[in-house]
């Protein structure tokens, strides 16, 4: 990628769940044989202008309120105050947000035809750590 490209897209990052969140996660799946997406994360950032972001060291405790879909997409809304407070100051470092506020979210199926209030409840507590960064690709 040329550096006049990633000026042009802007930056991401994302946490990625723990291995033992990963495990339950997969033996709730497992258990109400749900497919879950191949690509599980947290977004903490898709901004359209670049932002210098030192990888939070942090890990983000979360608890699961509910699904929705989001587009096609089935996701397991989070309550996580501190993933909040790290999206806010990503963008008290000049990121971009093009939503009205910030929803954590994990996308559990991208492509889904699942009813989101058919959906078992998660009743576990979910951790995502190890944030990392990479130029914002707008076609994903």
């Amino acid at each position: 990628m040329l550096l006049r490209e990633i000026i042009a897209t802007g930056t991401y990052a994302a946490v990625i769940p723990t291995e033992s969140t990963l495990a339950l996660l997969r033996a709730w799946a497992d258990s109400n044989c749900i497919e879950l997406d191949s690509d599980l994360h947290v977004t903490t950032l898709y901004s359209r202008k670049i932002v210098n972001v030192v990888p939070c060291p942090d890990e983000f405790v979360a608890s699961g309120v509910g699904f929705a879909k989001f587009g096609d997409s089935l996701v397991l809304k989070l309550s996580c105050p501190a993933l909040v407070a790290r999206h806010e100051q990503l963008i008290g470092q000049g990121g971009t947000h093009d939503y009205e506020s910030f929803a954590p979210h994990l996308t559990i199926q991208a492509k889904s035809a699942l009813n989101p209030d058919g959906v078992p409840p998660i009743e576990f507590g979910l951790i995502f750590h190890r944030e990392y960064t990479e130029p914002l690709d707008e076609s994903a």
